[in-house]
């Protein structure tokens, strides 16, 4: 649950710098941006998921053993 909240809170700072590079640069800079942040932070997320899950499961497996 803390990670989703981590997650949602990244999103929020990627579309707030989104929206003062609209304003201060050009709207095609922040568009490059924001796809590249939101790339970024889904495959950081999704392979995270993973190691935590794995991490999980070899914690678990020490217990029974």
């Amino acid at each position: 649950m803390k990670n989703l909240l981590i997650a949602a809170g990244a999103m929020v700072g990627v579309i707030g710098m989104r929206m003062i590079l609209s304003l201060t640069v050009s709207e095609q800079a922040a568009e490059v941006f924001c796809r590249t942040a939101l790339g970024i932070l889904f495959f950081y997320y999704a392979i995270r998921i993973g190691v935590n899950r794995r991490k999980r499961k070899n914690v678990a497996e020490a217990k029974t053993a």
